[in-house]
């Protein structure tokens, strides 16, 4: 038989349950998981909240050489915005990165990828009121593989170097001398091949390549004698005039020089131009 007492005292025990439940799981974060992100050095993630009360975030904890900016807007709505970027990042990996947010009001929390004035949605939530939201976001970033100082270094100084030698005198001598002994040498060729019946084209490579190495040698010897009086003249008079890069640059190409010139008589190219008439 149907006992209203019973039904009145079930629905009393079910209020009670309900909110006892209520109060247990609004103690609990609600966990949001996007899906992971993928960034490199020149994109940012940009998580955006609004809502009618303030908005409470805690920062994520990120390896050093991340990035994290924080900006409050108030407006119609109380918001703010979030940037996490990994400008300085030299290594690629995966990295976990987890944000709180609360409020009193509902409010809205928007994920997204920025690179250059691209803008990429990842995703957008309506967060409840009294309930810390956590947001787990997965950064993915994709670098390529890093170039050591030591190289950098390396790079820098032989391109300084290189546009020291292009633009100064260095390469007025270079300029100027060259010249000179090609026109020598293909002149020496034009009598060669009038007095050797043997001539090849070989031989030909091998008087000019002589040439070539002569010139090389004689403006490093002037480089090197006018980069020691600048110098002697920089260590008297305190100025800055010498360059030890340009120095070095000059004994490269002499080196380089030589040693093809080298090879060249070690394969006895020499022979038929150094036999005596």
């Amino acid at each position: 038989m149907f006992n209203p007492k019973i039904l009145l005292t079930s629905i009393f025990f079910l209020v009670i349950l309900a909110q006892t439940m209520t109060l247990s799981f609004s103690d609990q974060p609600m966990i949001i998981h996007p899906p992971t992100i993928s960034m490199d050095s020149s994109s940012m993630v940009n998580i955006r909240y609004a809502g009618e009360k303030d908005v409470y975030v805690v920062l994520p904890q990120l390896p050093k050489n991340f990035t994290v900016e924080s900006a409050k807007v108030v407006g119609e709505k109380v918001g703010g915005l979030i940037i996490i970027s990994a400008e300085n990042m030299k290594k690629a990996g995966i990295f976990d990165c987890s944000l709180a947010f609360f409020s009193t009001a509902p409010y809205n929390l928007n994920v997204s990828l920025l690179k250059g004035n691209d803008v990429k949605p990842i995703s957008q939530y309506i967060c409840p009121a009294n309930i810390t939201v956590q947001l787990n976001l997965v950064l993915a970033l994709n670098l390529k593989e890093p170039v050591p100082e030591g190289q950098i270094f390396i790079q820098q100084f032989f391109m300084n170097t290189f546009s020291r030698f292009a633009s100064g005198w260095e390469f007025a001598v270079y300029l100027i001398f060259i010249p000179l002994f090609m026109v020598t040498g293909f002149l020496n060729l034009h009598d060669m091949k009038r007095k050797k019946e043997k001539w090849t084209k070989q031989d030909s490579v091998a008087l000019i390549l002589r040439h070539v190495f002569y010139a090389f040698l004689f403006c490093f010897i002037i480089v090197s004698i006018v980069s020691l009086g600048l110098l002697v003249y920089s260590y008297i008079f305190k100025v800055s005039l010498f360059s030890f890069g340009v120095f070095i640059f000059s004994a490269l190409l002499f080196a380089l020089i030589g040693l093809i010139y080298w090879l060249a008589k070690w394969r006895n190219w020499y022979d038929l131009i150094d036999e005596e008439d």
